[in-house]
């Protein structure tokens, strides 16, 4: 079953060659699938999502004469890659889980570049036909005590651009229960590939749910990297009802930073570490009422300023210039740090505006604060002109 013409996702950089022989095997990067594309530009130095490592543009090319694995067709340009890539998303999931193990570990630099092009076919596959009996396998061969380097690190990260609550589930099963530091590295560093991965375009808040349930359960363990891994990644994704859990989280610490700073509880201070990582729209109005319910020395008032000012846009900008029509000039350095990051023209012209309503501020202070840094940023815009 095939995929419309319109979109065959494939990374760029793997199209483009992009990939090194290290430790015996191929590294894949990147964050994740992109459509398909007419032409295709040699990227410099991607970084590897899952290692982090720097991967270079390959030492050898492959050519016609070289030896590959038999019945495979040569892949030492982009076009044969994608062409390639594009038989592949003619095949289920279960079908691709075959042929990953079966290109899996092999020397042949083309049958290497295979594996990693049928890795980003099931990454797509297990998104749009998730198969439960594939995901069980999967889960089985990363437990297998005799899996390669190759597959610990590959595989995860597979999952990972899946970016389903199936797959998002399989991870944080993982990182919770693996033993071995440097694999539950990669595990966290999966599961913040998953909060990243936008496809479509938009957020996925269907992803927050079992991030929010594994929160529910794993903070009472107080293990700091679980913690900050599960936060981070309910932040990035930004559902409202996931964002409220770590409001609440905060909220549960004390009623002041200092309080806060003093227990240090690893579970609030991943919460306080997380939510300035809020960058989804959607979260804006559940941000806007818990300010509206927090004292501004609160606690759960200054993240959610401080989430709202992070994501911009139309809606975070009103919930923070309402605020500023009635806030007092002891609350001046908020609305300086929060004003400051004005960058989008919606926003810019929401503020201009208010300023230019007869309704006056609570502050002159405040307003003074607000009229300087549309200066500010009306200043930088001009710097950027040609």
């Amino acid at each position: 079953m095939g995929v419309s013409a319109a979109v065959k996702p494939v990374s760029k950089w793997l199209l483009a060659g992009g990939a090194v022989l290290l430790a015996g095997f191929y590294l894949g990067c990147g964050t994740g699938p992109t459509e398909r594309r007419k032409a295709v530009h040699k990227p410099s130095q991607p970084k590897s999502a899952i290692s982090g490592l720097v991967i270079a543009q390959p030492r050898r090319t492959v050519t016609t004469t070289e030896s590959r694995a038999p019945g495979l067709m040569d892949l030492s340009s982009p076009a044969r890659r994608q062409e390639y890539y594009d038989a592949l998303l003619d095949k289920d999931t279960v079908a691709l889980w075959a042929l990953w193990n079966q290109f899996l570990d092999q020397d042949d630099p083309n049958a290497s570049m295979a594996w990693l092009l049928i890795g980003e076919a099931l990454s797509l596959r297990l998104r749009e036909q998730p198969d439960p009996d594939t995901l069980e396998a999967i889960a089985a061969a990363l437990n297998a005590a005799d899996a390669s380097p190759a597959l610990r690190q590959q595989l995860p990260l597979i999952v990972a651009r899946a970016a389903t609550p199936e797959t998002l589930s399989l991870l944080i099963d993982k990182v919770i229960n693996e033993t071995d530091l440097e694999q539950r590295r990669l595990y966290q560093e999966a599961i913040e590939t998953a909060a990243n991965t936008q496809w479509g375009q938009r957020f996925h808040p269907e992803l927050s749910p079992p991030l929010e349930a594994a929160w529910s359960e794993q903070w009472l363990q107080q293990d700091p990297e679980v913690l900050n891994t599960l936060a981070l990644a309910i932040a990035r994704i930004g559902a409202p009802d996931g964002v409220n859990l770590l409001l609440d989280t905060l909220a549960s610490g004390g009623a002041s930073i200092e309080e806060i700073e003093a227990a240090r509880q690893p579970h609030v201070l991943a919460a306080v570490q997380a939510l300035a990582s809020v960058r989804n729209p959607d979260a804006a109005a559940l941000l806007r009422q818990r300010m509206e319910h927090s004292q501004p020395e609160n606690p759960v008032f200054l993240a959610s300023g401080n989430a709202l000012a992070n994501i911009g846009g139309p809606a975070a900008t009103q919930a923070l210039l309402d605020w500023a029509q009635n806030a007092t000039a002891e609350t001046s350095d908020l609305a300086r740090r929060w004003f400051s990051r004005l960058r989008d023209n919606r926003s810019i012209a929401l503020a201009q505006a208010r300023l230019a309503n007869k309704q006056p501020f609570r502050s002159e202070q405040i307003r003074s604060i607000l009229e300087s840094s549309l200066d500010a940023v009306r200043n930088e815009l001009r710097k950027q002109l040609p």
